[in-house]
């Protein structure tokens, strides 16, 4: 199983404009976007997580009460935008977490380890979480995430992770287009997990594929 390493925000200031959004909603940040980040790369939205459902419920009702505006909502996220940064951040979750939509083979919430597990791609298994502090002046985060991470952002060598297990093939076969668009490669071994894993899979017709594109994280 994957070891994430951990380090402390000091080492990280570029992401230090995610503090107070995180602070407003209580939740931690994980995902694709600090691909964005380090590759000095415009970021579309922010995806943030919670440990359990009542903290994303909580969060969800602060942030309508605080006036932010609602760019969407579905199964599993509702969609605000944060005027001050222009940024969309997505509180990810289901109001119902023992239903089947969303993400029915996978934790809908949990602690940033086991998050990041989900996240089929190394490149996307990076989560900054608040440390217990009250100081705001201080940097008040750490962040965590795979041992090859900046290796394969650097190559922009597109690798599934092993221990993710791949519950949801057909997404990322289609998350490996979109990444292929953004100039990463996919390596050898992935290419043979993923064809195993699309082999496997128990979505055999047309509807069953088209809602499995939906599936997974990104």
């Amino acid at each position: 199983m994957t070891n994430f390493i951990t380090r402390p925000g000091e080492n990280y200031m570029q992401l230090k404009w995610l503090e107070p959004l995180l602070r407003v909603t209580g939740g931690y940040v994980a995902g694709g976007a600090f691909k964005n980040i380090f590759l000095g790369q415009k970021v579309k939205d922010i995806d943030i997580f919670f440990e359990t459902h009542s903290e994303w419920k909580k969060s969800v009702t602060n942030c309508r009460q605080l006036g932010f505006d609602v760019v969407y909502e579905n199964d599993k996220v509702v969609a605000f935008r944060d005027d001050k940064t222009g940024v969309m951040f997505e509180l990810v979750g289901v109001d119902d977490p023992s239903s089947s939509v969303g993400y029915s083979n996978g934790p809908y919430f949990g602690m940033p380890r086991d998050v990041l597990r989900n996240f089929d791609f190394t490149v996307t298994q990076f989560a900054m979480v608040l440390d217990a502090e009250d100081d705001e002046d201080s940097v008040g985060f750490h962040v965590l995430f795979h041992p090859d991470f900046f290796e394969h952002l650097h190559m922009k060598r597109l690798v599934i992770d092993p221990d993710s297990g791949l519950p949801y093939p057909i997404s990322t076969f289609e998350r490996v287009l979109r990444y292929t668009k953004y100039g990463f490669g996919l390596c050898k071994e992935s290419k043979a997990l993923l064809i195993m894993g699309i082999k496997e899979s128990e979505e055999t017709t047309l509807d069953g594929i088209n809602a499995s594109l939906y599936n997974g994280m990104d």
